[in-house]
């Protein structure tokens, strides 16, 4: 829903008669949105218990799991020199270099606190006017910009310029408000979603054992 919305107002202009309106103006990605590397992490730092380290890998259909996760110290997150990688919800995340170069997924209250692993960027805004929807669906717009090129190597590794360069039109205020209000909400609930289902899956693991071996019954 919130795709189409997007769509719909910013692509193809259908509610301000099908062009974009005079007063919006043409700028650069990098004037409303981060482009944050993530930090290479050692293996020797690694926990059994702590916070979170989110990798490409927790990239799943569109959204980031907590499927494998590894840790690290706890202290970390409280460091200065990590304050650059701690991940807040609705942060943007994409794989910029590998085999699955290009591809995004959203963070969400499952992910929080978790800090942000290396060969993936984060696209945050920096625009108190300029909602997280609006960020996302634009990386996804310029991803497909690129993925449409007819160089390979530009799809193998992809350069931070390609993004921080792309030209968005930046509507007025009021619209970014009225966008804003239509889709955060239809993000806040996806995210209220992703949080059941991980309680929903967790409860059947913790189910399905007791009743394959009788521990527990049906009739219970």
């Amino acid at each position: 829903m919130a795709q189409a919305i997007f769509k719909s107002w910013f692509v193809n202009f259908e509610p301000f008669g099908g062009n974009a309106p005079l007063e919006w103006n043409e700028v650069d990605f990098d004037e409303i949105s981060t482009v944050q590397n993530g930090y290479a992490f050692k293996s020797k730092d690694y926990v059994s218990d702590g916070v979170r380290m989110i990798r490409t890998t927790n990239f799943d259909n569109g959204y980031v799991n907590n499927n494998d996760l590894i840790m690290l110290p706890s202290e970390y997150y409280g460091d200065t020199k990590y304050r650059n990688f701690i991940f807040k919800k609705f942060d943007t995340v994409l794989v910029m270099v590998g085999a699955s170069v290009g591809k995004i997924s959203l963070v969400t209250e499952l992910n929080i606190p978790s800090l942000q692993n290396q060969n993936m960027w984060r696209f945050r805004t920096i625009k108190p006017d300029v909602p997280e929807s609006f960020v996302y669906f634009h990386v996804k717009d310029i991803n497909d910009r690129v993925r449409g090129w007819s160089s390979g190597s530009a799809r193998d590794f992809y350069r931070k310029d390609i993004f921080k360069k792309a030209t968005i039109l930046l509507p007025t205020s009021q619209v970014l408000d009225d966008f804003s209000k239509l889709t955060i909400p239809i993000f806040e609930q996806i995210s209220i979603n992703i949080l059941e289902n991980d309680k929903l899956i967790k409860t059947r693991d913790s189910l399905l054992p007791k009743l394959m071996s009788g521990d527990l019954s049906v009739t219970d």
